[in-house]
């Protein structure tokens, strides 16, 4: 058998594990209490990551003994608990929370430094007409399901979301994200594009994260000027400002994955599946995070210690230049590999 774990089994049980942190076990003292709230909230995990339906992502699990093992299910659940729960109120909360809960999974408890974030919206559309009848039938979509992010750019993590509708000014939700992502982390640098060029944005970011941000100024006069206190100060775009295209790059995976189009008809129904394919990408970016984090570590140790290279354990090194494997080890801080010991 191979010793490697399998994907959705992973899945499962860091679904379980974080939606513990997140909910309690049952609703109400007085509830049937076959299935667990974080059982069903990892079940709907699972159903936004296959693509299902709640009678196929029962007819999977059915046939699946190791996934019903990793979430604790003795039986399966039938479709429409998985819907009833799925419409339950305060739903998007609890997602909000497991989203900063897998955060915390990656780099600890309380609020962590993170060097950089990116700030964006996309939109998920509400119906299943293809771009091809709609242009046909001469209609246009008036409204769409709008996902404002905050994500770390260095692994590609959601770190908070807002959910509502759009179309709309992306500045509108952007404080309440922040300040939902200022309870897990405290970045240097903030970037945005010129949907964030508020002062109210920049404020934030100065005064509580005592963050750089930019975004590209929108001028509003005839003259160049650009005013405002935080504002006066995009002039420049600066170096690292390509590193926001990461956010792009999250709206793919996630409609990649997940899907773009939301199966769902009620308003509210709407703003839970789109919230809970955010949750369900974030935990299922989980598992590679964390080694992206190491490298970023070893990374930033091997810029800082760069001064250092003649003096590794290798003698008549250059600084431009790495000729073994142990200088490598040595400026990243990492220890090197134990070596084998031969069985007898």
């Amino acid at each position: 058998m191979s010793s490697h774990e399998n994907n959705l089994i992973a899945i499962a049980s860091t679904a379980m594990r974080v939606s513990r942190r997140c909910m309690k076990p049952y609703a109400h003292p007085k509830s049937p209490q076959r299935f667990t709230q974080p059982q069903l909230l990892s079940c709907l995990v699972l159903k936004a990551n296959l693509k299902l339906t709640y009678r196929g992502l029962c007819d999977f699990l059915e046939v699946s003994p190791p996934l019903r093992e990793a979430m604790g299910l003795t039986q399966t659940p039938h479709y429409t608990t998985l819907q009833k729960f799925a419409a339950s109120d305060g739903l998007t909360e609890v997602l909000d929370a497991v989203l900063r809960a897998t955060v915390r999974e990656i780099n600890g408890p309380g609020v962590s430094a993170a060097e950089d974030v990116a700030i964006d919206a996309t939109g998920m559309e509400s119906g299943w007409a293809s771009a091809h009848y709609l242009s046909r039938s001469g209609r246009t979509r008036s409204r769409w399901i709008r996902v404002s992010f905050i994500v770390l750019c260095a692994s590609v993590i959601p770190v908070a979301m807002h959910v509502d509708w759009g179309p709309g000014n992306d500045a509108a939700p952007a404080l309440t994200v922040m300040q939902k992502a200022a309870r897990v982390v405290s970045p240097e640098r903030v970037w945005g594009d010129a949907a964030y060029d508020s002062e109210k944005l920049h404020a934030f970011c100065y005064e509580n994260w005592k963050a750089r941000s930019y975004a590209p100024p929108i001028l509003r006069r005839r003259s160049d000027v650009v005013r405002g206190r935080y504002r006066s100060k995009m002039r420049r775009r600066p170096r690292n400002y390509g590193r926001r295209w990461t956010v792009e790059s999250l709206f793919s995976a996630i409609k990649r994955v997940c899907g773009s189009a939301l199966t769902s008809r009620g308003e509210h129904m709407l703003k839970v599946e789109a919230a809970l394919r955010v949750a369900a990408y974030g935990i299922r970016r989980w598992r590679t995070a964390w080694i992206i984090d190491l490298f970023n570590r070893a990374f930033s140790n091997f810029k800082q210690n760069c001064s250092a290279l003649p003096l590794c354990p290798s003698n008549s090194h250059s600084t431009s230049a790495l000729s073994t494997s142990s200088d490598i080890l040595y400026l990243c801080q990492i220890p090197p590999p134990s070596p084998r010991v031969p069985s007898s």
